[in-house]
């Protein structure tokens, strides 16, 4: 993965990144609280470029706004860069290897995820703040997420006109197969909610806009596709799941047995080796390099590789307005925990 920073470099800072001023000197404060002090000719271009460090200007450019070279504004995000606060979000698209491409797209996409998990839906969780209802409506709207794979992953498989990916797309859609039931509706009817209820009550139009993005992709691009499951919670770790769900279930004991539903089946997913998403396995294999991704001198095709990375931008989007739209409606103190079904007769 691509680290230094070049003058095509677009700079992106994380979510959770904040800047304080004292004595002159510029402070940033990253996601794990580490504090980088900015001080003299560096707090200067700092300041200069912070609010443009969303991954959509070029170096070249911020170092002109700055009055700095390229090589200033570099060596100051250096740092930055290295400890993986900051990312540039063009190291994918102008990655000349497959190998290369596949690192830069996989940091990319899970630095992206820090934008999910920094919304205040989940801030609340973690804090242990939020209400049983809306803990409930996450699990409700999940549901109807993992519902929606019957959607996009039948759509994939139906739509690929590769046999080596339309098995691998079957394989893991035949191991999802079961899940939506199994462990989301199983886990709520575990907390005391209606199972038919559940099934009847329409998903927010968030969640719907999610799964049906998920089924545009499926159609239109079975690669883009397959990249998108890059976008998540990466490198889970059997400890890890414990560790998050005992928490959470000691926090909410109401809704324990939809947490430990989930926690089933974050387990069930890294037996299945379902981190290892068919999108790295195309990049073990040269001849779908070649007809999918690669030029002829097996070059990765730039118009390949924006792409797959607008794709998984969208996913990005996409799954942060399905949090939104859980954090809300499941908030209001006037709304049911389930929805009302929509009743014809209700509009006649």
């Amino acid at each position: 993965m691509r680290t230094a920073l070049s003058e095509s470099s677009k700079p992106l800072l994380g979510p959770d990144v904040r800047f304080t001023e004292s004595g002159g000197d510029l402070d940033l404060h990253s996601y794990d609280e580490t504090i980088y002090t900015y001080s003299g000719r560096s707090a200067e271009i700092v300041g200069a470029i912070k609010d443009r460090l969303d991954g959509r200007s070029q170096l070249a450019d911020l170092a002109e706004s700055a009055g700095a070279s390229p090589e200033e504004v570099s060596d100051t995000l250096a740092v930055l860069a290295e400890d993986y606060v900051l990312i540039d979000a063009a190291a994918a698209v102008e990655a000349a290897s497959p190998q290369e491409f596949l690192e830069a797209f996989l940091a990319l996409c899970r630095f992206w995820t820090r934008y999910i998990f920094n919304h205040e839906f989940w801030r609340l969780v973690v804090a242990g703040e939020a209400s049983t209802k809306l803990m409930l409506g996450w699990g409700i709207e999940y549901y109807h997420y993992h519902n929606g794979a019957h959607e996009h992953m039948t759509a994939a498989a139906a739509h690929c006109q590769d046999v080596t990916l339309q098995q691998w797309l079957a394989k893991h859609y035949a191991e999802e197969y079961e899940h939506d039931q199994l462990f989301f509706l199983g886990g709520l009817v575990g907390c005391g909610l209606d199972r038919r209820e559940v099934v009847a009550a329409p998903p927010l139009p968030t969640t719907r806009a999610l799964v049906a993005y998920l089924k545009d992709l499926a159609v239109s691009d079975t690669v883009a596709y397959t990249g998108a499951f890059a976008v998540g919670i990466p490198g889970q770790t059997r400890e890890g799941v414990n560790r998050f769900y005992d928490s959470m279930a000691a926090s909410y004991p109401a809704a324990a047995r939809m947490l430990n539903a989930f926690r089933a089946h974050s387990l069930r997913d890294i037996d299945l080796d379902h981190q290892d998403i068919i999108f790295q396995q195309i990049f073990g294999r040269e001849d779908l390099l070649r007809k999918y991704v690669c030029d002829a001198d097996g070059l990765v095709r730039p118009e390949r590789a924006r792409s797959i990375v607008a794709a998984a931008r969208g996913v990005v989007e996409h799954f942060t307005a399905f949090f939104d739209g859980i954090y809300r409606f499941y908030s209001r103190p006037d709304v049911p925990t389930i929805r009302n079904p929509l009743d014809i007769k209700m509009v006649l």
